[in-house]
C-alpha cells in the first residue's frame, strides 16, 4: 500500500468503527463494543502494510524522526510534558495528543471514535511541540493524531506515558497507557507504553524520561515492528533507586481475592474485595524483578487469537455441537384482527405511545372506531372487550356488539399472532 493511501485506509476504518452501532433493540453494548474492536482490529491488520515503510526508516541510535506521545492521567500531567521535552530536545519532531481529563482504566476503549466525532483544543506546551487535550480517551487520542493533524505524514513512533502505577503482571489488561500503545500497534504503528514513574520527586521526571529517549534509540524498539508493541514498568523506588533494566516476562498471575457482602442501600448491595494473598513470584518475571530495584521490560502482541490451535481444531469434525435448535412458538401480544365488520367498523390496538393514551386508555387496549369517529369511555364495551381478549390465548374469538346512536355493530375480534 502506498503511503498516500494511508490517510483513505484510516478514514475508511474510522467510519467503519463509528458505524458498528446496533441495528437491533436486542443488541447489548457488550456486542457493540466487541463489533468495533473487531473492524478496528482488522483495519489495522491492512495499515500495518503501509506502516512497514515507516518502521524501516528508524535504524538503531536514531532518535524517531516524528513522534506522538499520549498517556491516560491527562495531557496536563508533568510526567507527559517531560517526556514532550526530552524528544524534543533529541531532534524529534514532536506531537502531543492526550486526554483533556484522567482517563486512567479506559484500556484501548476509543468512545469518541464509535461516535465519529473528536472534541480537541490546541494546548502550548514548548518549543517545536504541537499539542492536542483530546475530550475522549487515550486510544481516541492516538486515532484523532493519525486520521487528523497526522493524517500525511504519520507518525514513526508512538509513546504512552509516562505514567504512575507500574502496569506490571495482568495489571496491563485494564491500563489506559498499554491501551494506547496497543491501539497505535493495532493501526499498524511502533508503540511503546511507559509506567510506574513517580509523582514525586519532579525534578526526577527529565531523568527518566531521558532514559525512555534513549530506550528507544535501542534495538528493542528500534527494530519493532507492529502489531508487536513494548511495555516498561519502573520500580515503586525513587529513581536514584532503581538499579537498571532488564527484559522480563509478564507474571501470569492474578492476587486470589474474595467478595464479601458488607452492605445494602436500597436494591443496591455493597460487596467489598478482600485480598487473600498472593503467590511467590517467580523468578526473572516482571513483578520479580521490579521488585529487586530494576525496570521491567516486555514485548506484547496484538491479537488473542491462538491460530496454531484453532488451525488443529479445525481438521476435527467433533469440535463444534451440530445447530439443531428448539426453537419455542412465538407469543401471542395484543395483536387483535376484525373477522367481519359493518359500517366501515375498525378495530385496531392502541400504541404505547399513541394518542389514545390521552382520553383514558392504556397501552394494549382494544379502540373501535366507526366512521373514523373513536367509541371510547371507562364503562363503554371497548373496556370490556380489552380485558377479554387479554385472557384469550392465540386464535381465540370474542364476539362485541356495540350501539352508536340508531347504529347495531356487531363484530367478532379474534387475537392474531403478529
Amino acid at each position: 500500500m502506498s503511503r498516500s493511501k494511508f490517510p483513505a485506509v484510516v478514514t475508511s476504518c474510522t467510519h467503519a468503527w463509528g458505524d458498528t452501532r446496533p441495528r437491533l433493540h436486542g443488541s447489548s453494548r457488550h456486542d457493540l463494543r466487541s463489533k468495533k474492536w473487531a473492524v478496528f482490529m482488522a483495519c489495522g491488520a491492512l495499515l500495518t502494510f503501509w506502516s512497514s515503510g515507516v518502521q524501516a526508516r528508524m535504524q538503531p541510535s536514531e532518535t524517531p524522526a516524528r513522534i506522538l506521545i499520549t498517556n491516560d492521567n491527562g495531557i496536563e500531567d508533568g510526567r507527559l510534558v517531560a517526556l514532550a521535552e526530552a524528544f524534543a530536545d533529541a531532534g524529534a519532531e514532536v506531537w502531543v495528543a492526550a486526554p483533556a481529563e484522567n482517563r486512567s482504566g479506559f484500556t484501548n476503549y476509543a468512545p469518541a471514535t464509535g461516535e465519529g466525532v473528536f472534541r480537541v483544543k490546541s494546548v502550548i506546551m514548548g518549543p517545536r511541540i504541537r499539542a492536542y487535550a483530546v475530550d475522549g480517551s487515550p486510544a481516541d487520542s492516538v486515532v484523532f493524531a493519525v486520521t487528523g493533524p497526522m493524517r500525511d505524514r504519520p507518525p514513526t513512533l508512538v509513546v504512552s506515558g509516562m505514567n504512575g502505577g507500574a502496569n506490571a503482571g495482568e495489571s496491563w489488561i485494564g491500563s489506559g497507557t498499554v491501551g494506547a500503545a496497543r491501539t497505535a500497534a493495532a493501526i499498524g504503528l511502533r508503540a511503546v507504553a511507559v509506567s510506574g514513574v513517580p509523582s514525586r520527586p519532579v525534578a526526577h521526571h527529565r531523568a527518566a524520561a531521558d532514559w525512555v529517549v534513549d530506550l528507544v534509540r535501542a534495538p528493542i524498539v528500534s527494530e519493532l515492528q507492529a502489531p508487536d508493541y513494548v511495555t516498561v514498568s519502573f520500580p515503586e523506588l525513587p529513581l536514584d533507586q532503581v538499579k537498571g533494566a532488564v527484559l522480563a516476562p509478564r507474571a501470569n498471575r492474578f492476587v486470589d481475592a474474595v467478595a464479601e457482602k458488607d452492605g445494602q442501600s436500597g436494591e443496591w448491595e455493597t460487596w467489598t474485595l478482600k485480598p487473600l494473598g498472593i503467590s511467590e513470584a517467580t523468578p526473572g518475571e516482571d513483578m520479580e524483578v521490579m521488585s529487586r530495584g530494576f525496570i521491567a521490560v516486555a514485548t506484547m502482541r496484538v491479537g488473542d487469537m491462538e491460530l496454531d490451535r484453532m488451525a488443529a481444531l479445525a481438521r476435527r469434525a467433533d469440535v463444534l455441537p451440530s445447530w439443531t435448535p428448539a426453537l419455542a412458538a412465538p407469543s401471542c401480544p395484543l395483536g387483535v384482527g376484525v373477522e367481519d365488520a359493518a359500517a366501515g367498523a375498525r378495530v385496531f390496538q392502541v400504541a404505547p405511545d399513541g394518542v389514545a393514551q390521552a382520553i383514558g386508555l392504556k397501552s394494549g387496549d382494544i379502540l373501535i372506531q366507526v366512521d373514523e369517529t373513536n367509541l371510547v369511555g371507562l364503562d363503554s364495551p371497548v373496556r370490556t372487550m380489552s380485558d377479554a381478549l387479554a385472557g384469550k390465548s392465540c386464535g381465540s374469538e370474542v364476539a362485541l356488539r356495540v350501539q352508536r346512536n340508531d347504529v347495531v355493530l356487531e363484530l367478532t375480534v379474534r387475537r392474531l399472532r403478529q
